[in-house]
């Protein structure tokens, strides 16, 4: 258990906050006067000893005064804060995602006013698509990365060959999709992902860092069958060496901009008789120069939160640029929990 006190006066002096986290790594964090409280390590709550065992911790704390969980409907966390709320007579309040990973951020740095390079896997967005590589300045929203189709929606999280497939479907025509994709399925299931990728049929709209990562991996040929959630982002990094200059094209308006993924895609595929370590290293490069190019004209602190936070290609690059990395809250989704405390307060603590 960890504690963090606050340093800043709150509207929430003498409430008591409960903050459930995020599902994938559960951890729960109670706010009571200047402190909070912080437990983490439960593990994924889909797995029902896990959930049992993080359900009798957050009952152990009692009445409360707030209730805050992740978007997500489909969350068990999301799903018991509702249940307490209605039980305490509680205010029940949603963060996205991402936006606790902002301000989980800001809380490890004691920061007020900000801007968050946030990059993951996956987490529901308020528009109710899959979010994962974002740009916030405090609580707005100011960019991400290009949307792309999740084909079969959650399924491509272990099918990074069916995102590449997406990926190469912006510019490659049909046949050659095809022909490079028979190196990973059969032209069967080639067959039926184009179809769904022509009709927009059984797809989501994703601007996750992590399904890049992972369908980078497949096309530099690192990875070549099914492998566990975010292994082969982490292959990916292992095989990287030094990155050539690839400068980011990003769409910049004032109100949003959007770094595009496309042309990075293109510049690998045209580009896999070279080194592919190289390639590798360029393109998540390529990625955290795009976020931090938009993120930089706020002139403000950027903090680097998300999952993605303990990649070291983009997290030196970052780093080197005074971007703040994590530092005493985890930067998965451990630190969800103190991120919507965070959000809640809209002000910082100190670890103690």
């Amino acid at each position: 258990m960890q504690e963090f006190t606050q340093k800043r006066r709150t509207r929430l002096k003498g409430k008591r906050v409960l903050s459930l986290g995020a599902d994938a790594q559960g951890s729960i964090a109670f706010q009571t006067s200047s402190k909070i409280k912080f437990w983490d390590g439960f593990g994924n709550l889909e797995l029902v000893e896990n959930y049992e065992n993080w359900k009798e911790e957050v009952l152990k704390l009692g009445r409360v005064d707030y209730v805050l969980c992740d978007l997500n409907p489909g969350f068990m966390s999301h799903k018991l804060a509702k249940q307490l709320a209605k039980k305490y007579d509680a205010e029940l309040i949603f963060v996205q995602h991402h936006l606790a990973h902002a301000y989980s951020g800001a809380l490890d740095h004691e920061l007020k006013d900000f801007c968050a390079i946030v990059c993951d896997g996956y987490g529901y967005g308020s528009d109710e698509n899959a979010w994962g590589g974002e740009l916030f300045c405090n609580c707005n929203r100011i960019g991400s990365l290009q949307e792309h189709a999740l084909l079969g929606r959650d399924a491509s999280a272990f099918k990074p060959e069916r995102f590449l497939l997406s990926l190469l479907g912006t510019f490659l025509e049909k046949n050659d999709v095809s022909e490079y994709m028979e190196n990973f399925m059969s032209q069967e299931e080639i067959s039926i992902l184009l179809s769904q990728l022509e009709g927009n049929f059984n797809t989501i709209k994703t601007t996750s860092t992590g399904r890049i990562l992972d369908a980078l991996c497949y096309l530099l040929g690192f990875c070549n069958q099914e492998t566990q959630d975010a292994e082969p982002a982490i292959i990916l990094e292992q095989k990287s060496s030094n990155s050539t200059k690839l400068d980011p094209v990003i769409n910049k308006s004032k109100e949003f901009s959007i770094v595009q993924t496309t042309p990075l895609i293109k510049h690998i595929y045209e580009n896999l008789d070279k080194d592919r370590h190289m390639l590798a290293a360029t393109a998540q490069t390529y990625l955290a120069q795009g976020l931090y190019s938009i993120a930089k004209a706020q002139k403000k602190w950027i903090v680097f939160s998300g999952g993605c936070a303990s990649n070291n290609i983009m997290g030196n690059w970052l780093k080197a640029r005074k971007v703040l990395l994590p530092k005493n809250v985890p930067p998965g989704d451990s630190g969800i929990s103190l991120g919507q405390i965070s959000y809640l307060n809209k002000g910082y603590f100190t670890t103690t």
